[in-house]
C-alpha cells in the first residue's frame, strides 16, 4: 500500500493507508477549506506555484505565474495574498526573500493544476525562465563578482534540478543544454547526477538535432563525466563533440571539445601518449586563435592536467600558471581557483613545498569566496600533501579529514574532489604506519577508478597497494599489484605510477638476489621519473641504485649517490618514507665500512656537492656496467674511463685521486685493474694506447 500511495502522496495523506483515515481527511479538508477561500486569480497562481520543487524568489514566479489569465503585473500582489492566507511562505535567505511552498500544501495544488491549466506548458515556463537564469549567471560567474551568482544557484538547486528532469524527459535538448552549459562549473560541485551526462549525451545522439545544440550538450556531458570521475564516458562524448565541432564550426567549441579529449584520453587510457600531446597542441593553438577569455583559462586547464598525467609536471604546471594568468587579467573569479589547486597540489612530488602550500592556500581562499567547495577540497588536500611528505603526520591527517569532510558534507563522494583526498588519505595512513588503512583507502581507490574507467587511479591504487603489500612482507601479493600498476601506466604513459612501480619491482628484486633485474628496473624507473620531474621520486631511486651499488662492490658510487640524495632532501624538507629511512642508514653504514675512512669523507663530501640533476646524470652515465664485457677496453667502468683519461693528461695518482674524490690506493687499485683489462704494461703504454684509440 505505501509504494503503491508514495507515486501519489496527497493520495496517501487522504485514504492510502486503512485504518488512519481521519486525521488525513481532516488534512484534506482543511486544505480544502483554504482552498475555497481563494479567488479564482489565487486558485490559478498557487497551482502554476506547484511547479517549483523549491523555493523561488519574485522574478521566477512572475515568468512561471504570469500569462494566460494573469497579467506579470499582478503576480506579487497574488503572491502577496498566498502568503498572508498562510499558502505559501516567506523565507529570507542572504538578505533577499524567497518564497516556497510546504510540501503538503506542493503536492495538493499541483493535483489542482491538472484541473486548471495545462501542466506541460507550465512546466515549460519553468523551463525557460531557468535556462534564462544559466544564461544570466554564466555572465555573472564570468564577472569580477561571482559570489551573488552563485549564492543564487545554490538557492534555486532543487528548481534547477527539477527543470533538468523536465527537459530530459522531454527530450528538450536546447533546454537541457541550456540549463547546464551556461554553468557546468558551478555543476561540477553540487554532485549532479550522473545520469544527467548520460542523458545529455543520449539526448544529443538522437538523429535531426541541430549541429550546435548537439556540441553543446556532448561538450557539457564530457565536462559531467570528468567531474564525476567518469573519463571514459567523457572521452566517448568529447570525441562525437570533436567530430560535431568540426562540422559545425562551433566557435571556441572545437578547443574545449579537443582539449576534453586530451585530458578524458589520458585518464581513461583510451587515447595514446602520441594522440594526447597532438590534442594538447591542437587545442591550445584553436583557443589562442578562436577563444574568448573564460574558454581559454578554461582549454589551457584541460591541456595542463594532461599533461601532468603523461609528461611533465613543469608542463603541465607552466599550462595552469597561463590559466591564472587569464583568469586574474581578465577578472575570472570564479574559474581561478580551478586554476590555482593542481599548482597547490602537484609540485609537491617535485619537492617544492612552499610553493604547493601557497597556492593551496589560494585555492581555498578563493574556492571559499566564489562558493566552489569540491576544490576547496583540492586545497586542503594540497596542504595535507604536503605535511605527508614533510613527515607531519598530525598535521597532515588533520588537512586530509577536513577536505574529506567538505567532500561528504557536499555529496562529492566519487567524483574528481573525492579522487583528489582517496589516494593522499592512503599514502598518509601508509608513511603513519597505519598500513590497514593504507590498504582500505587504496582499495578503494582501484574500485572506484575501475567503476569510471579511470585508468590512472587504478594505476596509482595499484601502486599504493603494492607498497602496502611489500611493507606486510607479502611480496608475491607486492609484485602482483606493482606488475598491474606498470601494465596500466605503459601506454598511453602515465609517469607518475609507471616511475614508481618500476622502483617498487627494483626493490623486489633486489631482496630476492636477482641483481640484474633490478639495476634495469631501477634505472628505467629513474629514466621516467626524472624526465617527469618527480625528484621526490628520483631521489628514492637513486638511493635503490646506490644499495645495488654496494652489492655490486661500488661503494664509493654509493657514497655519492646517497650524500647527493641526502642534500635533496635537506634542502626541501621532504622526509622519507618509513622504509626508505632505514635502507639508507643501511647503505651509507654498508658502503662507508667497505672503504678507506678518507676515501669515504671525499666521496661523501663530493656527493652532496651534486645537485639531483647531476646526481641522476652521473646514476644514468653507469646504467650499463652489468652488460659490460669482462676484458677489453668497453669493459671499463665510467670511474675507470675516468682514471685513464687522466693519466694521459699526465696527471700523478694524488692530482687523479684529488680529483676524483678517491684516495691513491684506489687509484691504485683502478690502475691494476685497468691494465689486466686492456693489456697494457704500465703508465707510458696506457697513455699510447689512449692517444691511438683517441678515447
Amino acid at each position: 500500500q505505501i509504494a503503491a500511495g508514495l507515486s501519489d502522496r496527497f493520495g496517501l495523506l487522504t485514504g492510502g493507508l486503512r485504518g488512519a483515515p481521519a486525521r488525513q481527511q481532516r488534512l484534506e479538508a482543511s486544505l480544502d477549506w483554504s482552498y475555497n477561500l481563494l479567488d479564482d486569480a489565487q486558485r490559478l497562481a498557487l497551482a502554476r506555484l506547484s511547479a517549483f520543487a523549491g523555493s523561488f524568489e519574485l522574478d521566477a514566479a512572475e515568468e512561471v505565474v504570469g500569462g494566460e489569465g494573469i497579467d506579470g503585473d499582478d503576480v506579487l500582489d497574488l503572491v502577496a495574498a498566498l502568503v498572508e492566507q498562510s499558502m505559501v511562505q516567506v523565507v529570507e535567505r542572504h538578505g533577499r526573500a524567497r518564497y516556497r511552498l510546504l510540501e503538503t500544501i506542493r503536492v495538493y495544488a499541483r493535483q489542482r493544476l491538472s484541473e486548471l491549466d495545462d501542466l506541460d506548458r507550465v512546466r515549460g515556463r519553468h523551463l525557460e525562465f531557468h535556462v534564462g537564469l544559466a544564461g544570466r549567471a554564466q555572465e555573472g560567474l564570468q564577472g569580477p563578482q561571482p559570489e551573488p551568482w552563485a549564492t543564487r544557484l545554490a538557492a534555486d538547486l532543487d528548481d534547477l534540478r527539477a527543470a533538468m528532469d523536465w527537459a530530459a524527459e522531454t527530450g528538450d535538448l536546447r533546454g537541457l543544454a541550456g540549463i547546464t552549459e551556461p554553468i557546468v562549473r558551478f555543476w561540477f560541485e553540487r554532485g549532479l547526477s550522473r545520469e544527467v551526462h548520460r542523458r545529455l549525451h543520449d539526448a544529443a545522439e538522437v538523429p535531426g538535432a541541430p549541429d550546435d545544440e548537439r556540441v553543446r550538450a556532448l561538450i557539457t556531458a564530457a565536462a559531467l563525466a570528468l567531474a564525476g570521475s567518469e573519463p571514459a564516458s567523457a572521452y566517448r562524448s568529447a570525441s562525437k563533440a570533436v567530430d560535431a565541432s568540426r562540422a559545425a564550426d562551433v566557435g571556441g567549441a572545437l578547443a574545449v571539445a579537443v582539449g576534453q579529449r586530451a585530458f578524458s584520453g589520458a585518464l581513461s587510457g583510451l587515447s595514446t601518449s602520441e594522440q594526447v600531446d597532438a590534442d594538447v597542441e591542437e587545442a591550445v593553438q584553436h583557443v589562442q586563435r578562436y577563444g574568448d577569455a573564460p574558454t581559454h583559462a578554461y582549454v589551457l586547464a584541460f591541456a595542463g592536467a594532461a599533461l601532468l598525467h603523461i609528461r611533465s609536471i613543469d608542463g603541465g604546471c607552466r599550462m595552469f600558471e597561463q590559466a591564472v594568468e587569464v583568469c586574474e587579467a581578465t577578472d575570472l573569479a570564479f574559474q581561478l581557483p580551478a586554476a590555482h589547486a593542481p599548482l597547490g597540489l602537484w609540485p609537491v612530488w617535485s619537492g617544492r613545498l612552499d610553493q604547493t602550500r601557497r597556492h593551496a592556500r589560494r585555492t581555498v581562499e578563493l574556492s571559499r569566496q566564489v562558493g566552489r567547495p569540491g576544490w576547496a577540497a583540492c586545497g586542503l588536500t594540497g596542504l595535507g600533501a604536503a605535511a605527508v611528505l614533510q613527515g607531519d603526520h598530525g598535521q597532515a591527517q588533520d588537512w586530509l579529514s577536513k577536505a574529506r569532510a567538505v567532500v561528504r558534507r557536499h555529496g562529492l563522494e566519487g567524483t574528481q574532489y573525492d579522487m583528489f583526498v582517496r589516494p593522499w588519505l592512503a599514502l598518509s595512513a601508509y608513511v603513519s604506519g597505519d598500513l590497514e588503512t593504507a590498504r582500505t583507502a587504496a582499495e578503494g581507490t582501484v574500485r572506484t577508478g575501475r567503476g569510471g574507467g579511470n585508468r590512472w587511479d587504478q594505476a596509482v591504487g595499484e601502486w599504493l597497494l603494492g607498497m602496502v603489500a611489500r611493507s606486510q612482507e607479502r611480496h608475491d601479493d607486492a609484485r602482483t599489484h606493482l606488475e598491474a600498476s606498470r601494465a596500466l601506466s605503459t601506454d598511453p604513459r602515465l609517469p607518475h605510477p609507471l616511475g614508481r612501480s618500476l622502483l617498487g619491482l627494483a626493490e623486489l628484486a633486489l631482496e630476492d638476489g636477482e641483481i640484474d633485474e633490478a639495476w634495469e628496473l631501477a634505472h628505467e624507473g629513474l629514466e621516467v621519473l626524472d624526465d617527469y620531474g618527480d625528484r621526490v621520486g628520483a631521489a628514492a631511486v637513486l638511493e635503490a641504485i646506490a644499495d645495488l651499488a654496494v652489492a655490486l662492490g661500488e661503494p664509493e658510487r654509493s657514497l655519492r649517490l646517497l650524500a647527493a640524495s641526502q642534500r635533496f632532501h635537506t634542502d626541501t624538507g621532504i622526509a622519507r618514507f618509513p622504509s626508505q629511512a632505514d635502507r639508507f642508514d643501511r647503505v651509507r653504514d654498508t658502503a662507508r665500512a667497505a672503504v678507506d675512512p678518507p676515501d669515504a669523507t671525499a666521496c661523501w663530501e663530493a656527493g652532496g656537492e651534486l645537485s639531483l640533476a647531476d646526481a641522476v646524470a652521473y646514476a644514468r652515465r653507469g646504467r650499463g656496467e652489468r652488460q659490460r664485457p669482462q676484458i677489453g677496453w668497453a669493459s671499463l667502468t665510467p670511474v675507470e674511463r675516468d682514471v685513464v683519461r687522466l693519466v694521459a693528461e699526465g696527471h700523478t695518482n694524488a692530482e687523479i685521486g684529488q680529483r676524483l674524490f678517491i684516495s691513491v690506493n684506489t687509484v691504485k687499485k683502478h690502475l691494476t685493474h685497468v691494465y689486466a683489462r686492456v693489456d697494457v704494461d704500465g703508465r707510458a703504454d696506457l697513455a699510447a694506447q689512449v692517444a691511438r684509440r683517441d678515447l
